[in-house]
């Protein structure tokens, strides 16, 4: 009976061995997957913004605020890498508006559209409640960005880029 149990141990051993490698195989393949799915995405997203960009005249319309709200929920659910969020909410500062706690546009320099007024001739409110969390801030008026031929508008617009992601990951939905 001894050696019996000798060998039960061992076998024990060995699955535990085995089972261990399947579990970091998993994990492995977990990341790895995950990495192809956010590239995905961002192919997703990079394709549709050109399909809207490449238009006669590109203007903010229904089809712009789905990408922008698809855009939003991947920033916010990490799904999309900090850094190339970042940079994305840049671009999209190009476009809209954002408004400080006080209600002050911060992003007035390139004639940006104030899109709140689209969502509610759309009446779509309750359908974009993501872009309307990420237009209006907590911010303070020092996050104005200045027009582009300010020496300080490349490091402002990132200094709110980067405010925008922070806040676009607190939103609970």
């Amino acid at each position: 009976m001894d050696k019996f149990e000798h060998l039960m141990q061992t076998g024990a051993n060995i699955a535990t061995i085995i089972g261990a490698i399947g579990v970091i195989f998993l994990f492995g393949q977990h990341y790895y997957n995950k990495d192809i799915r956010n590239l995905q995405l961002m192919h997703r997203c990079i394709d549709r913004f050109r399909e809207w960009s490449l238009q006669e005249e590109p203007k903010i319309d229904l089809f712009y605020m789905e990408l922008l709200n698809e855009e939003l929920f991947y920033f916010q659910n990490d799904l999309i890498q900090r850094k190339i969020a970042i940079e994305w909410i840049e671009g999209i500062l190009d476009y809209i508006q954002i408004f400080s706690r006080n209600g002050t546009v911060l992003t007035a320099y390139n004639g940006q559209q104030d899109i709140e007024t689209l969502i509610r001739e759309e009446n779509k409110s309750r359908f974009f409640n993501r872009i309307c969390f990420f237009l209006h801030t907590d911010l303070d008026n020092a996050y104005i960005v200045p027009g582009s031929e300010d020496k300080n508008h490349a490091f402002k617009k990132r200094a709110l880029a980067i405010q925008l992601y922070m806040h676009i990951r607190k939103y609970g939905y």
